[in-house]
């Protein structure tokens, strides 16, 4: 007996029904859409502050002697504190 083979079907999905050019044109929108978001994002939450622990905002961080973040009152008062000290 015989058996007659049928060919594979191709998959009726939604994902392969796409075009390909579209497909790449929602990418690369998703992708700027990302980047804009991230750009909104504000650093200060990335950056805190050595001395106190507080977020630091980029525009007014100033860097201590080891290069680290820190607010410019900060680092003022840890400047002062060993020179009172050695007094």
């Amino acid at each position: 007996m015989i058996e007659e083979q049928t060919p594979m079907r191709k998959s009726g999905t939604y994902f392969d029904q796409i075009p390909l050019t579209q497909l790449k044109n929602i990418t690369a929108g998703l992708a700027a859409e990302w980047e804009i978001k991230q750009s909104r994002r504000p650093l200060h939450h990335i950056l805190h502050c050595r001395t106190c622990g507080k977020p630091v905002a980029v525009e007014t961080a100033k860097t201590d002697g080891d290069g680290q973040a820190v607010h410019e009152e900060c680092y003022l008062v840890s400047v002062q504190r060993p020179a009172q000290l050695s007094r």
